[in-house]
């Protein structure tokens, strides 16, 4: 089955998955009631996620973001990039 690219309307992040996710794997949103969207390859780059992301084997785009498992809900664990070292970047080079 394909990898499909999902999008948190709250907060942004996205996901790659074979299916919809219901939950944001950073606030814990409900899928359903909050608005967890399915994206192709061409609307992800117009919304500024990186190809890097989007060719990669990476099921988070913040990995370490990650503090509930998608599909169940239930407390999880992960290192890695944070949006907030995203957001770094961006003002540095603005800067």
């Amino acid at each position: 089955m394909k990898m499909g690219i999902f999008l948190c309307k709250m907060c942004g992040r996205t996901l790659k998955s074979e299916g919809i996710p219901n939950y944001c794997y950073a606030d814990r949103m409900d899928g359903e009631s909050m608005g967890i969207e399915g994206i192709n390859d061409e609307q992800a780059l117009k919304m500024g996620i990186s190809q890097d992301f989007l060719d990669s084997d990476e099921m988070f785009e913040f990995p370490g973001d990650v503090k509930f498992d998608p599909f169940t809900g239930e407390v999880k664990e992960s290192i890695g990039r944070k949006l907030s070292d995203f957001q770094d970047e961006v003002m540095a080079r603005i800067s």
